[in-house]
């Protein structure tokens, strides 16, 4: 599936006029999760604003959704974009051999079957052990109930097939 053959968010370095990105506004995307993925993509010394172009009107962190169109960057400094690696959404499996105790963390924690991103060395490569809080110091934290979360069959997916997404830092 191609996840970005048809954005209809456009987002413009308001300094520069160049385009840094788009996504696709299925409707659920909110103006502050829209400004969460902006704030790990965009790289400032300074604070930036995210502007609708059409309206004027500066977007803000609330669960408004995001309107489909061009948006400016306007920033007093120079913008860059991260150079962290991304690692693509994966269908769940179990690589590290740890699984078992895995699922049946999380079924204890919650009730249900489980699904998680385990991909060890794409995981290590990139650091993401760096985000998890209860894993013991030795080990790579994939396999930390910090990084798993349940799904019905059928929810499961369509998060596979990127019809949803999550964003665990809210609440």
């Amino acid at each position: 599936m191609d996840r970005v053959a048809f954005p209809n968010v456009f987002i413009f370095n308001a300094n520069t006029g160049a385009l840094l990105g788009g996504v696709r506004q299925n409707g659920s995307l909110t103006e502050a999760n829209f400004l969460f993925m902006l704030n790990v993509l965009l790289i400032t010394t300074t604070p930036f604003q995210v502007v609708q172009r059409t309206s004027g009107r500066a977007i803000s962190s609330t669960n408004d959704s995001l309107q489909e169109g061009e948006y400016d960057v306007p920033c007093e400094s120079e913008i860059r974009m991260t150079d962290e690696a991304f690692v693509q959404r994966v269908i769940s499996s179990n690589q590290s051999g740890k699984a078992n105790e895995f699922t049946y963390g999380i079924r204890g924690r919650d009730g249900r079957c489980t699904m998680s991103v385990e991909q060890e060395g794409a995981w290590v490569d990139t650091g993401f052990r760096r985000w998890v809080t209860d894993a013991a110091e030795h080990t790579t934290g994939i396999n930390s109930l910090q990084n798993g979360s349940l799904m019905k069959g059928d929810i499961h997916e369509n998060f596979n097939n990127y019809l949803i997404s999550g964003n665990l830092n809210e609440s």
